[in-house]
């Protein structure tokens, strides 16, 4: 998945509100796929291209127990919400509370990631950090059916955000409908096979850095 991940840090913004800023929220819903550039291009993680399938289809994990693994993602959540309890509690003692929820919000953030991909991924998602049995219900298999979900799920979020935040939503929400179409032809291209893995990651990590980018300038920080 895409950006049905970003349309996860829509639906938080609607929840948590103006007290945790949009690009916050859009780097939490994705940090998973930033952990597994990094550990996939050292080796620690790793992963196939079947060249018999088509579009987004064609990635399989074959071991990414770290970046997208559910406990993994359950054990940073928690360790967010420490940080945010043991940050609620110094600000208390010192007769000044803070009321941020940005710990929280990304103790959801995070762990969103594993359930979106849980839908489209082959099993290929492990539990715990073993070479275990893997997970997934593979949406990707079907065709158009995936994307066309990641693009349903963005305009919810922009739906639901619509009336009370309207400055942005509609230039966001077109911003990933956007990169989800181009994605999808790209990927779908014959003409456009990449066999180098690292090129892919990096592709990868631009494709999710411009995200962010692009969601701090177009929010203007809110």
């Amino acid at each position: 998945m895409f950006v049905g991940h970003i349309a996860c840090a829509l639906y938080l913004r609607k929840a948590f509100g103006s007290m945790v800023p949009v690009w916050i929220l859009v780097a939490g819903v994705s940090f998973c796929d930033f952990l597994f550039v990094i550990f996939a291009l050292t080796g620690v993680e790793t992963f196939t291209l079947n060249d018999e399938s088509i579009g987004l289809h064609k990635l399989r994990l074959t071991y990414a127990p770290i970046s997208h693994g559910l406990t993994s993602c359950l054990m940073m959540s928690c360790a967010l919400i420490m940080w945010g309890l043991l940050r609620m509690e110094g600000k208390m003692r010192s007769s000044k509370v803070d009321t941020s929820l940005i710990p929280f919000a990304l103790a959801l953030a995070v762990p969103s990631h594993w359930f979106c991909d849980y839908i489209v991924h082959d099993e290929d998602l492990h539990l715990g950090f073993a070479h275990s049995a893997s997970y997934g219900l593979g949406l990707w298999r079907y065709g158009l059916v995936a994307p066309a979900l990641e693009i349903s799920m963005v305009g919810l979020g922009v739906y639901m955000l619509y009336r009370s935040e309207k400055s942005w939503t509609l230039q966001f929400g077109a911003l990933l409908v956007a990169v989800q179409l181009v994605t999808e032809i790209v990927a779908r291209s014959p003409i456009m096979v990449v066999e180098n893995q690292a090129v892919l990651l990096l592709a990868t990590l631009a494709g999710y850095s411009s995200l962010l980018l692009s969601a701090y300038k177009i929010t203007a920080g809110k």
